[in-house]
């Protein structure tokens, strides 16, 4: 499938995109690293080459040539080449890509930190539609209760985010962290519930238990994770995908926690009523308990 750089951009069924979710079921668990790698990274690939994409990862260049053609490209030239047209700003964004790829880490790594969580927060933005954000809000919203399942790194955002819901008068609670107790408080979802799972590579299996057990019981999940390609998407009514890039590190979770802020958010402004009177009795009870510091 030769193209030619005056060619149309594809179809938005035939983006890079639409083509690995095609075959995604399929795929061994090497191509899976790559295609969660290519989904997350487009700007990337757009000038990357395939012993670069291979290095980060961890296969080698005929693996990406190879990957590429069951994608339905004549190569990993023509599939960069693809992607070059779908998103025309990518042509005039080489020096800050070129910047990224060659970034020397040997210096101070602090500000590369502070400037890769403002990248994901941007990408994050990018990466999930209005639209998408306003269906998880209204599920949350509509809910009698949201039970918010996280473990490892996850657990940080599935707590906040409980915490949050609550504080604006949603019933919402983190679920435990084994299978066992996990599995006792799906028990009591309903399918009027919503259930929030969170899950970064790399996939915790008794995550994934918990969120398919809460699709089975009719649940409505929304799912907070870092690819379209994560596994716990299968089992999710809605998906809101998070940057987790860092320099160093395995995973940050700015992003994430910036993710539910916004849910948070979009809940309080859909029943304002709600919030503040919740917030009204939470107030209350703090100056009964003396609980805030002078």
């Amino acid at each position: 499938m030769k193209h030619t750089i005056d060619e149309a951009p594809p179809a938005r069924s035939d983006t890079i995109e639409a083509r690995i979710l095609r075959v995604l079921p399929t795929l061994t668990p090497k191509q899976q690293a790559l295609a969660r790698y290519m989904l997350d990274n487009e700007l990337g690939l757009a000038f990357a080459s395939t012993e670069e994409v291979g290095r980060h990862v961890g296969v080698d260049a005929a693996t990406v040539v190879r990957f590429s053609r069951t994608l339905g490209y004549d190569g990993y030239v023509d599939l960069r080449d693809a992607v070059r047209r779908s998103v025309p700003q990518f042509l005039t964004a080489v020096e800050r890509v070129t910047r990224q790829l060659n970034a020397d880490h040997d210096s101070d790594i602090v500000p590369d930190v502070f400037a890769q969580d403002m990248r994901n927060l941007e990408e994050t933005a990018r990466r999930n539609a209005s639209k998408t954000i306003g269906q998880a809000v209204a599920v949350l919203d509509s809910a009698p209760r949201v039970l918010c399942i996280g473990h490892g790194i996850s657990t940080i955002v599935a707590e906040h985010l409980a915490h949050q819901l609550a504080l604006v008068g949603v019933s919402s609670q983190r679920a435990s962290r084994s299978v066992p107790d996990g599995a006792i408080e799906l028990s009591a979802v309903t399918r009027k519930d919503a259930v929030v799972v969170v899950s970064v590579w790399r996939y915790f299996a008794h995550t994934l238990s918990l969120a398919k057990a809460a699709r089975s019981r009719g649940a409505r999940v929304i799912a907070l994770t870092d690819s379209k390609a994560a596994p716990v998407t299968t089992h999710a009514n809605i998906t809101l995908i998070a940057a987790t890039e860092t320099p160093e590190l395995g995973h940050s979770v700015a992003a994430l926690l910036t993710l539910s802020n916004a849910l948070v958010t979009g809940v309080a402004h859909a029943s304002p009523q709600r919030a503040l009177e919740r917030l009204r009795q939470i107030d209350e009870s703090y100056d009964k308990l003396d609980v805030m510091a002078e």
